[in-house]
């Protein structure tokens, strides 16, 4: 009658499961909606996997690698669902907060994966794992804070010498419905990586050296679009080293606010917001306002690192977190074709 993580899910599921070697296990979110370029590139990733693997030479043995494809929060309604899409004005806020989620993975993630490493925190969903390996490496919740399931399965694989890919697709989330309930997601997420690099991890420091890193520096480069926009209102000293700093700060601002374009790029069309003319209209009105409110976003995503330090020692494993950190699985046969 008590509360089961998802860690339990996971490993009660890898237990039961029918699948054997060859096979391919994905896991989505439990409200992920594939699209027909999501499932092309998964099987794209299985055939081509499993026959480098058949082809290799005895002399040098290829192993299959994890894929790892884009989260792409759902702004508009996508091709294959007619509900979705952001309810109410006041939720478009939030909705043009949360594009960063895929703009991170169409950069930093895509860029990381093309270097056959994971050295980052990932999406909670849309992972294409080979089935030995998940058998392999497996979930221990006592290493686990709930939100980090993934990341943490994917880190482990790392630094066990496991290579990556990525895939040319992504899967289409619901918005998170506001702004406090994204908050809490957003301090949850900080939380859960926090506990990653602590001493109840199971990463070696190595790889908690460079995901303290990579966060640190991240979480730095938030505070890059605020001190852009409060610029004109302040003095500005002389010097070579002031111009070289508002230089640094100036190339961060402007990486940042490409995230949130790229981000909105990939998770919107004009199509989907109003038929004809007014849909490339309010496309372009939204577009402005998000790269508009960047410095607020940046300042929203920086809060809620600041509370996640103080939530971290009270973070538990065990439970499924509140926001969904749920999950669905399918198994491809081998080569992708089953």
């Amino acid at each position: 009658g008590g509360q089961v993580s998802v860690c339990e899910l996971l490993t009660y599921g890898i237990e039961r499961s029918a699948a054997g070697w060859g096979d391919w296990v994905v896991h989505l979110g439990c409200d992920a909606i594939l699209n027909q370029r999501a499932v092309d590139a998964i099987l794209f990733h299985c055939a081509r996997e499993s026959r480098l693997v058949a082809l290799s030479p005895l002399s040098k043995p290829r192993a299959r690698r994890v894929a790892q494809g884009a989260v792409l929060p759902g702004l508009t309604r996508t091709a294959n669902s007619v509900e979705g899409g952001v309810p109410t004005m006041f939720a478009w806020v939030p909705a043009m907060a949360e594009v960063i989620r895929a703009g991170e993975a169409y950069g930093m993630l895509h860029l990381m994966y093309n270097r056959q490493r994971v050295v980052a925190p990932i999406p909670p969903c849309f992972l294409v794992v080979p089935n030995e390996l998940e058998r392999s490496v497996g979930f221990p919740m006592e290493h686990t804070p709930p939100g980090t399931e993934m990341t943490s399965f994917a880190l482990r694989c790392a630094q066990a010498g496991v290579t990556f890919s990525w895939l040319d697709g992504g899967v289409h989330v619901p918005i998170v419905p506001g702004v406090f309930a994204l908050f809490r997601d957003r301090v949850r997420d900080h939380a859960g990586n926090l506990f990653l690099m602590g001493e109840g991890s199971a990463l070696e420091p190595r790889v908690q050296t460079l995901l303290a890193v990579l966060c640190v520096s991240s979480g730095f480069a938030k505070i890059a679009p605020i001190l852009t926009a409060v610029s004109p209102l302040v003095i500005h000293m002389p010097g070579q080293a002031a111009f070289g700093l508002a230089c640094v700060v100036g190339v961060t601002s402007a990486l940042v606010h490409f995230m949130y374009a790229l981000g909105f790029y990939m998770t919107s069309g004009a199509r989907h917001l109003a038929r004809g003319p007014a849909g490339y209209i309010l496309y372009w009105i939204l577009f402005a306002l998000t790269l508009a409110l960047v410095p607020l976003f940046s300042a929203f995503e920086l809060v809620a690192m600041i509370v996640s330090i103080f939530q971290a020692p009270q973070l538990k494993s065990g439970g499924v977190p509140a926001g969904g950190s749920g999950f669905a699985s399918s198994v491809p046969k081998d080569g992708g074709e089953g």
